[in-house]
């Protein structure tokens, strides 16, 4: 379905698979495999996930290193393009929020000066089928296709949801305080950089009403979601805590920090 969408729009080019779909399993939870393989062409690349960004290496961040001569503050911009440019396309255009996070997602640097964004275990997926089907017309599978019906909403509330707690907090917020904590820059202004790449992709799809959505709840809302995995995670029962998902559990919202000072 993604490999679809990515080969149908130019607006996608930036977007690497893994392909998940080498597996077996003999009936038994200890008896089973998946081969991930990455896409081809990737030899000559540098391929970091974006949870190692902000690990120390030679007195200073791995980031750092992958940037080069450029300064850190001026790639993490040109990171929140990318990561932002295929998230809200993919969010607006065909009612797709990837469980993206940090350990799913990798920036891919090289050969030249583009960055493309690696994504891998699509499990965790929210999908608006009807704006998918309206999308990709006979290429979006039917919903009694999809093995795990949790991957299916009607909500663009509830994809919002996702892509607050996982492309913004954990690929763009996180990314932006640990850069501030270690002095690259001004929290204020690395906050802003996040609102101004948000702001910039949001423009490029502004005539569409999911769009206006988005923008309302990241840019104008005073409040985000906040996921709750350490409730949905225990023991405790689902009719008591309310869960359907780990993944996909909320508590109450926190200040947005994206918002002027």
């Amino acid at each position: 379905m993604l490999a679809t969408a990515a080969d149908r729009d130019p607006g996608l080019a930036g977007l690497l698979l893994a392909d998940d779909g080498d597996f077996a399993h003999a009936g038994h939870p200890c008896l089973a495999y998946l081969r991930r393989r990455l896409p081809d062409g990737l030899g000559a690349c540098r391929i970091v996930p974006v949870a190692a960004l902000l690990a120390e290496t030679n007195g200073g961040l791995v980031i750092e290193e992958l940037a080069g001569p450029e300064p850190v503050p001026a790639f993490f911009r040109r990171y929140l393009d990318l990561v932002f440019g295929l998230a809200v396309r993919l969010f607006v255009r065909y009612g797709i929020a990837l469980e993206s996070h940090q350990q799913n997602a990798a920036v891919v640097a090289g050969p030249g000066p583009s960055l493309r964004l690696l994504v891998k275990d699509f499990d965790g997926a929210l999908i608006n089928h009807s704006r998918l089907a309206d999308a990709l017309g006979s290429g979006a599978p039917e919903p009694a296709g999809f093995g795990d019906q949790r991957l299916l909403t009607a909500s663009d509330d509830a994809l919002a949801d996702v892509f607050i707690t996982i492309t913004v907090h954990l690929c763009a917020g996180a990314i932006a305080f640990g850069l501030a904590d270690h002095g690259y820059a001004p929290l204020p202004r690395l906050l802003a950089t996040v609102r101004e790449a948000l702001a910039a992709a949001l423009d490029r799809l502004c005539g569409e009403p999911t769009a206006r959505l988005l923008r309302a709840r990241l840019l104008e809302a005073g409040r985000l979601p906040v996921k709750a995995m350490l409730t949905a995670g225990t023991l405790t029962g689902k009719d008591r805590t309310g869960a359907r998902d780990i993944n996909k559990f909320y508590g109450p919202p926190g200040p947005n920090y994206l918002r002027p000072r």
